[in-house]
């Protein structure tokens, strides 16, 4: 198991130095590994995805691979179409305000979005309303040098104020699952973690 965790991390590290040269190929395979990762807490099939902050599609086309009901919400235009035409059943719409009911979402999915809104808890809470009791927010962000900058034991703080969610697992996202403790040392976390990945369980 540790020795596959290292593989992954191995791999995707050789991908990242790719990303700009194939961006389409890193971005295609980074959506795979991170449903794999979201397909660690349960099955797949048949479940209903909201994907928030998505740009044009890669995660919600891996989930639809998965064999999930995935809906795409993007706020920007030039995000959702930046691969040409926007993806079927693409929505512009804000993260803030996601015009769906509450408890619509099986699972609601954020990679690397909440690094860039000024009102993070604001964002996170949106997620939990549109996700059903017992239902699953992912949520990954990269720590620091951001448009905002996020720092680890913040957020945390933050998301343990949200009404009717729990903290199911957090991890540094790209490293062997075994490496989760260095988020439980609040000054190692903030140097060693550069994304940091929240798994929430909405209780109410």
């Amino acid at each position: 198991m540790i020795q596959q965790g290292v593989a992954r991390s191995v791999r995707l590290f050789r991908l990242f130095l790719r990303e700009q040269s194939s961006s389409h190929q890193f971005y295609s395979n980074l959506a795979r590994d991170a449903v794999s990762q979201v397909a660690a807490y349960g099955e797949m099939a048949g479940k209903t995805v909201v994907d928030v902050g998505g740009g044009p599609g890669y995660f919600t086309a891996a989930f639809r691979a998965a064999g999930a009901e995935c809906y795409l919400f993007e706020p920007r235009r030039d995000a959702l179409l930046c691969n040409g035409a926007a993806l079927e059943g693409a929505v512009l719409a804000d993260g803030y305000w996601l015009p769906v009911r509450d408890g619509c979402a099986d699972i609601c999915f954020s990679s690397n979005a909440l690094e860039h809104v000024a009102d993070p808890i604001g964002l996170i809470g949106e997620m939990v309303r549109v996700t059903r009791p017992g239902g699953l927010v992912y949520l990954s962000f990269t720590i620091g040098s951001t448009l905002y900058p996020l720092h680890i034991g913040t957020v945390l703080r933050l998301v343990r104020s949200v009404r009717g969610a729990e903290i199911v697992d957090a991890l540094p996202r790209y490293y062997p699952s075994w490496c989760r403790f260095v988020v439980r040392i609040p000054w190692l976390r903030e140097v060693l973690t550069w994304n940091l990945l929240l798994v929430l369980r909405r209780t109410e």
